[in-house]
């Protein structure tokens, strides 16, 4: 996975490390309730022989047209590649 050099996006791992971390958990936890609401997945069993798709919980800071931080965002996201 590549690096980001922006440092307003992050994997969740490092977003946890940020002293903003309270907003992002609260952005993480409303999109993982919106995936839910949405019908977006259901669990299941993994069949035999079957690999779970990659997915990762990016974290963003977005900016106001003056610079300062408006509000933390977080978007649950699989790596369409790897579906078979």
């Amino acid at each position: 996975m590549a690096v980001s050099v922006n440092p307003d996006k992050m994997l969740i791992h490092q977003a946890r490390r940020e002293p903003d971390w309270v907003q992002f958990n609260v952005a993480v936890e409303a999109e993982v309730d919106a995936l839910w609401r949405n019908g977006t997945w259901e669990l299941v069993d993994l069949p035999p022989g079957a690999k779970v798709t990659g997915k990762s919980m990016l974290c963003e800071r977005k900016r106001g047209a003056d610079g300062a931080v408006s509000r933390q965002n977080a978007r649950y996201v699989a790596r369409g590649d790897t579906q078979v």
